[in-house]
């Protein structure tokens, strides 16, 4: 309101929603008088009038006049992405048709843990991101403390699946002490490099990296005779099954009898 004497003090009178409320206000040195902390409704019969002097003048009610609160934040759809590794955190979950450059507050729960994050929409989408494995639910944003309705999920957000060594073939060395037996690991993905880890004798042995061939097939060459245990593949940080132990044999050496013949 405007027109008024300069600070100077005021009763201020108005009908929200047919609820009649006065509160003492003082003008600036402008003459004019803001109504503070209002809420959403519609404001009417508004009048001012003076704390002392002219205390019987009231001015003319102004209204009526409608305030209301920002739009809410509307989430049009929304998805998720899985982890690509075991145990990782490269998860997300993506709200869209939001405000681009706008700050949003997102809450959401992981099992029964709240979670709250300030997020900047990118584009129309809010990225949830860094998440791990596990149920997402009670999913919103809020801005200018307008939050968004109804909440979503739950979103499942799952590791990949560890690769399945489904059978073991082995082939024996040809000779004593020959290091040309293998084994053949059977039902993985083809033409896939996999990181492979076993111990020999109880012994580990550094890892290496091996690629399957068109069958599936991941033959783990260049093994001598012994006792091959904790055999497993790796892929995306997720470990397969455990194979073994396998046992390796050279051939079995000739024995050359020696006949003696008395006379």
């Amino acid at each position: 309101m405007s027109g008024l004497l300069k600070s100077t003090s005021y009763n201020v009178s108005f009908s929200l929603n047919s609820a009649f409320t006065t509160q003492s206000l003082t003008s600036d040195t402008s003459g004019n008088i803001t109504i503070p902390n209002l809420t959403a409704g519609i404001y009417s019969s508004i009048t001012v009038n003076l704390v002392s002097g002219l205390s019987s003048c009231t001015s003319a009610p102004i209204g009526p006049d409608t305030l209301m609160d920002p739009a809410l934040p509307v989430i049009v759809s929304s998805y998720k992405t899985n982890t690509t590794t075991c145990s990782g955190s490269e998860g997300t979950i993506v709200l869209k048709g939001l405000v681009n450059g706008t700050s949003y507050l997102v809450n959401y729960k992981k099992g029964s843990t709240l979670v709250v994050r300030t997020i900047v929409a990118s584009g129309d989408s809010v990225v949830i991101d860094g998440l791990t494995a596990g149920v997402y639910d009670s999913i919103n944003v809020t801005t200018t403390a307008c939050t968004s309705g109804p909440a979503l999920g739950p979103y499942t957000i799952v590791d990949p699946t560890p690769p399945s060594i489904t059978s073991v073939i082995d082939s024996m060395p040809k000779t004593c002490l020959g290091m040309d037996g293998s084994i053949t690991l059977k039902g993985l993905v083809a033409n896939t490099s996999y990181i492979v880890n076993y111990a020999k004798d109880a012994v580990p042995v550094t890892a290496v990296t091996i690629s399957s061939n068109a069958s599936g097939d991941l033959v783990i060459s260049g093994l001598g005779k012994g006792v091959y245990s904790n055999i497993t593949v790796t892929l995306s940080s997720c470990v397969s099954n455990i194979v073994g132990p396998r046992t390796l044999i050279g051939p079995v050496p000739k024995v050359n009898a020696i006949i003696l013949q008395c006379k």
